[in-house]
């Protein structure tokens, strides 16, 4: 369980929030078509960072990316807070 920054032993709870907007790629927005209504490049996306209890064990040896509607809610998604140094 170790970051491409290094960070280990941070993986388990939920995946996080990371403050950066993305522009999906048209199989990210079509993943969520479920969302009702139906997810659009047209809305914000954020990048979703980590693992989360609810993923493979065998993914919680990556380090996972993905794009996702700002609307999107669920119990393996988080946020934590942070801040740059000055």
């Amino acid at each position: 369980d170790r970051s491409p920054d290094g960070a280990i032993n941070m993986g388990g709870n939920v995946s996080e929030w990371v403050d950066e907007a993305q522009s999906p790629s048209a199989e990210a927005v079509k993943q969520f078509n479920g969302l009702e209504p139906p997810a659009s490049r047209e809305e914000r996306w954020f990048l979703m960072r980590g693992g989360s209890y609810m993923l493979p064990l065998e993914a919680a040896e990556t380090w996972v990316y993905q794009s996702l509607p700002a609307r999107l809610h669920s119990p393996a998604l988080g946020f934590r807070c942070a801040r740059n140094a000055p």
